[in-house]
């Protein structure tokens, strides 16, 4: 493994976050000076293959695609009947698709009034930093299906980022 890395290192590939990030072109940063730019490697995924996580809402997240520092892509799920927990997030932020089922989201920003919005297919929707969110799934027998890019990426591993709010609606989850 460490000869591995180090030849990936010798062609400018680098294993973050378990993806190649490739450190290609200098160019002038904002004082003049020359910075070497990292990009990451192309990367494909296919929802199949994701692995399934808890989110700390209580849905079930497939993570997908990301580009170090500025996006993660995946794909959330919850199933029929069920209301997530009400949560806010610390440092990201994420847009919203939904590509299956019907449901709610109900979302509060602090000095602002709370807003539900109706979830179906084609909806996009914001969820803005701090901003205290939660959803519900409403059809008796498809799950609500949405894919999301979260800025910057998702902070794998902190126990701090999603923080316990007081929503609506009672939560409903039967995992």
């Amino acid at each position: 493994m460490v000869l591995q890395e180090r030849a990936s290192r010798s062609r400018g590939l680098e294993r973050q976050g378990g993806h190649d990030v490739r450190y290609g072109s200098v160019r002038l940063g904002l004082t003049g000076k020359a910075v070497q730019v990292m990009h990451d490697a192309p990367d494909t995924q296919s929802l199949a293959n994701a692995p399934e996580i808890a989110a700390p809402d209580g849905s079930t997240v497939r993570p997908l695609c990301h580009i170090s520092g500025l996006g993660s892509f995946a794909h959330f799920q919850l199933e029929p009947g069920e209301v997530a927990r009400a949560v806010s997030h610390a440092t990201v932020q994420e847009i919203w698709y939904i590509v299956g089922g019907v449901g709610r989201m109900w979302r509060r920003q602090e000095g602002q009034e709370p807003a539900i919005a109706d979830l179906r297919p084609g909806v996009c929707l914001t969820i803005p930093l701090g901003t205290a969110f939660q959803f519900r799934a409403y059809s008796p027998d498809e799950p609500l299906q949405v894919v999301a890019v979260t800025m910057p990426p998702w902070p794998a591993g902190s126990e701090d980022e999603a923080r316990p709010e007081q929503g609506p609606w009672t939560p409903v989850l039967r995992r």
